[in-house]
């Protein structure tokens, strides 16, 4: 395992609003004082692209807003701490994340087991791991994929398990090792459809409430359940289900969030027909009754996938992502509580940077709210050079405002020292009370096969 502070050695190809990890491979290079003034070398200051004694991190720069501030310590959307773990593949990450009021992540995702792969949840602070633990490990592939805090502390996940084919599976851990204090598995009622749980939130009356698919005979419908925090046990679920082409209907679920007046957000992907899925946003009361039906940026031949939900009193912020390649392939969407839209922002808004469009692919994987009502993105990105054709995966998170205005913004690029970087995907991410957002992913050496799951916690 290795732990790495903040910002590194950015070097001189540190842009702004990023920070670098410390670079691992071999000792740095020291210059005496007399070698120094010898040889002319100018002392070292903030904003040079150096993390010198004194200093937090340094992104060449001494600009507002970009993560490192213009005194070279940690400020809004900068990355305070990050830790990496070797693993044997790729396929071994964190799929969500929970930010604790105390600045810990809770996390819930796959690793690997004898034979196959198994429910992993961890609790994580800038040392590391404080504990790990296999959760589940049945016969077949399973995977932890959603993951919240629950209103006495303990951990609602839910995910998938292999069953017939694959069933449902939500569960209470303890937040103290990740032992379970009830769990439950439900197959769906057609023989070799494919169930999973893909988020999970807390009501505004304190139980849970699950999200996921269930099988049907042209397909799948979106399922929605609220459940007893104590027990797990069923109190209302109800369905939905797209149109469909008249003879297939695959619809399948996406993230929920709850809003204050206790209404339920789900975001779906709908089948309209073989060209075309929509990304849905459907409205249900605290009862789970349907109240209405919206489908931002449709119409055409698309596939468009849910990615994240943020519900406030005022506003439903929708991130949406692309599958068929278009020249944008994300968008977060603002709408009124009625369902219209307010505001867009799409690749071209989080690549520009005063007029300089860095990198491509940005895409947010979560959204969060900071204590002052700001919106938080976080997510991932390529950056690299177009020139050598070098190309790495970076963290990204950025606060806007009810306008849709950056508040800040920073990346993380992780410098292993080598020629090719390590190139980072975010696989899972969350924020807490405090506004503060966790991220991790799979980190894939450059030159090598090595591959690592990377955790980082990054400030409100």
């Amino acid at each position: 395992m290795t732990v790495a502070g903040c910002p590194g050695d950015a070097g001189d190809d540190a842009e702004a609003g990023e920070t670098v990890a410390d670079d691992e491979v071999g000792e740095p290079e020291t210059t005496t004082e007399d070698e120094a003034e010898s040889e002319g070398e100018p002392e070292p200051f903030c904003g040079d692209g150096e993390v010198d004694p004194g200093e937090e991190c340094d992104d060449g720069n001494t600009a507002e807003g970009d993560g490192c501030s213009p005194t070279c310590t940690v400020s809004s959307c900068g990355l305070r701490w990050s830790v990496q773990e070797a693993t044997d593949t790729s396929l071994v990450h964190a799929l969500d994340v929970a930010v604790a009021d105390d600045g810990s992540l809770y996390l819930i995702g796959r690793d690997e087991g004898p034979e196959d792969f198994d429910i992993w949840a961890a609790h994580y602070d800038q040392d590391g791991p404080i504990w790990e633990t296999i959760v589940e490990a049945r016969p077949g592939n399973d995977a932890g994929l959603a993951l919240t805090i629950g209103p006495g502390g303990q951990l609602l996940v839910g995910g998938r398990v292999q069953a017939d084919e694959q069933a449902m599976w939500w569960a209470s851990l303890s937040p103290t090792d990740g032992s379970e204090n009830w769990s439950h598995v439900m197959d769906g009622p057609i023989p070799g459809s494919d169930e999973r749980i893909t988020d999970v939130a807390i009501s505004e009356g304190g139980e849970v409430l699950l999200v996921g698919e269930i099988g049907t005979d042209n397909g799948s419908d979106v399922w929605l359940s609220m459940r007893e925090v104590g027990a797990g046990e069923e109190l209302w679920t109800t369905t939905w289900s797209g149109e469909g082409d008249g003879n297939n209907s695959p619809d399948l679920s996406g993230p929920m969030a709850v809003a204050p007046n206790g209404d339920v957000w789900v975001g779906a992907r709908e089948f309209v027909d073989f060209n075309s899925q929509d990304a849905a946003l459907l409205r249900f009361d605290g009862e789970g009754n349907l109240l209405e039906e919206f489908v931002p940026l449709g119409g055409g031949n698309h596939q468009h996938n849910p990615v994240a939900l943020l519900a406030t009193e005022d506003a439903v912020y929708y991130a949406i992502e692309s599958d068929s390649g278009a020249v944008y392939r994300s968008w977060l969407v603002r709408l009124d509580a009625e369902g219209n839209e307010v505001w867009t922002r799409d690749e071209a808004y989080w690549a520009d940077h005063e007029g300089e469009v860095i990198g491509s692919d940005w895409g947010a994987r979560s959204l969060g709210q900071a204590s002052n009502g700001d919106v938080i993105v976080m997510g991932d990105m390529l950056g690299g050079d177009d020139f050598e054709m070098l190309y790495y995966g970076e963290a990204w998170v950025a606060r806007l405002d009810a306008a849709g205005d950056y508040v800040c913004r920073g990346r993380h690029r992780v410098d292993d020292g080598l020629i090719i970087p390590p190139s980072l995907a975010i696989t899972g991410a969350g924020s807490g009370a405090s506004g503060a957002a966790g991220l991790s992913g799979v980190l894939s050496a450059g030159q090598g096969p090595n591959t690592w799951r990377w955790t980082g916690y990054f400030l409100e």
